[in-house]
């Protein structure tokens, strides 16, 4: 097996410290893929599975290594910001795409926490 790059770890080393330092109501996975909505450099979405709902955050892999780390820490901050059903669809209904007030301020606090420690 191919010993992973520094990237990699580097992704790996951002997902743990955000598993770490930011509470979700849901657990979040992180998957680096190939987004088939062209354009989009991530998404995040909440998926019922059999053993209870939980985020999904995708990231785009064919985007530059820099596009992927500032794509996943936009979607984290989406993770972090997601709410109940009720409270989404509240939401939904004020700020375009879940980038209101609540998100910004899981944003900020990603970026200075993550990216400080890289």
């Amino acid at each position: 097996m191919a010993e992973a790059s520094n990237f990699d770890k580097l992704f790996r080393k951002l997902i743990r410290r955000f598993r770490e330092d930011f509470p979700t109501l849901y657990p979040v996975r992180v998957r680096r893929c190939e987004i088939e909505e062209e354009g989009s450099y991530g998404e995040t979405e909440l998926i019922y599975g059999k053993h209870g709902p939980y985020i999904i955050v995708r990231i785009e892999k064919r985007e530059a290594e820099s596009t992927q780390f500032l794509a996943l820490i936009h979607e984290l901050g989406h993770a972090l910001d997601w709410g109940t059903p009720e409270q989404e669809a509240a939401k939904d209904e004020l700020y375009q795409r879940g980038h209101g007030p609540s998100y910004g301020i899981a944003y900020a606090a990603l970026f200075e926490r993550l990216v400080g420690s890289v």
